[in-house]
């Protein structure tokens, strides 16, 4: 399979370090990731543009060392310091929303939050919205209930084989299972 990689910008152009694999008489384009980010038809249209597409198979270095000279210039290190900025302001955002629920649970009482969020999520109606738009049924407030009972409840031992450890407020257990993906185990005693 022919794989090209964007070595130099241009208007419009993908970030450095796009990959463009040839496939069915176009080619399929991936981030830096490896993420597919779209298709394009025709046979030539990356090769007509070799002063910024070239093979990215020209040489065998490790990702290792293509990742390290992408950091080293100027727009890798734009890169770092964007992505450092994208973490601090999703942990402020989820110190702000751990906040919020605090609020929840000393306005609606523990207890009734919690009937409340069970109610919510194992509805066939929220959990057929979800899968209308796309969404594996995400379920945020129960990841921050499950925040809410590490920081104030009392450590137990996990209620199955996929929990390493749960907490316990009142008569309620809740602790994160974790598998392919991770699901917030709600217990009431």
């Amino acid at each position: 399979m022919k794989r090209l990689e964007l070595v130099k910008v241009y208007p419009n152009s993908p970030e450095i370090g796009t990959i463009a694999e040839k496939v069915n008489g176009g080619f399929r384009i991936l981030n830096k990731e490896g993420e597919v980010t779209g298709f394009t038809c025709g046979e030539d249209s990356f090769e007509d543009w070799s002063e910024f597409w070239k093979d990215a198979d020209r040489d065998k270095r490790t990702m290792l060392e293509r990742m390290q000279d992408f950091l080293d210039t100027e727009e890798g290190q734009q890169s770092l310091e964007n992505f450092g900025k994208k973490l601090e302001k999703e942990e402020l955002q989820g110190e702000r929303d751990y906040e919020r629920f605090c609020k929840m649970v000393e306005h609606t009482g523990l207890e009734a939050l919690i009937e409340k969020l069970e109610t919510k999520y194992d509805s066939d109606k929220y959990v057929h919205r979800e899968y209308k738009l796309g969404y594996q049924p995400r379920e945020d407030l129960k990841y921050l209930l499950a925040t809410y009972f590490e920081k104030n409840g009392e450590e137990t031992e996990g209620l199955n084989d996929f929990m390493e450890v749960s907490y316990k407020i009142g008569n309620y257990v809740v602790g994160i299972m974790y598998g392919q993906g991770s699901y917030v185990k709600i217990q009431k005693l």
